[in-house]
């Protein structure tokens, strides 16, 4: 099997979806396993990052999603056990790779962000 997937090992992993994140529902543009496509993913990683540092797009994403990141990062040492123990670290941190994924990055098989907030 590949790693984090029910791929057997012997497939084309390039006719296969790969989700990058557990939880993500989208594929970002040139995700896959060959030199130039985990090159990309690093890419890919670095700007989900770097945009999780940026206020503006936190806003954006709670305003887009009613999720905050910020709820995340400021909450008591019990509510960050809770979350993680309950998903939901995990399932807000898929939904903002997600979003960074659809408005910033592209989607895998289109070359331009899919949602109007990209086209502003």
């Amino acid at each position: 099997m590949h790693a984090d997937t029910d791929i057997p090992a012997t497939a084309d992993t390039h006719s296969y979806a790969r989700f990058p994140l557990p939880g993500m529902k989208t594929v970002p543009e040139y995700y896959g396993t060959d030199a130039w496509e985990i090159l990309l993913g690093g890419a890919w990683a670095a700007l989900v990052s770097q945009t999780a540092s940026n206020k503006e797009a936190r806003e954006a994403f709670h305003r887009d999603t009613k999720l905050s990141l910020d709820a995340l990062i400021k909450r008591s040492a019990i509510d960050a056990l809770i979350d993680k123990a309950t998903g939901h670290e995990q399932s807000v941190i898929a939904a903002f790779a997600d979003w960074v994924t659809v408005n910033i990055w592209g989607v895998s098989g289109q070359h331009e962000p899919t949602t109007t907030e990209a086209a502003k």
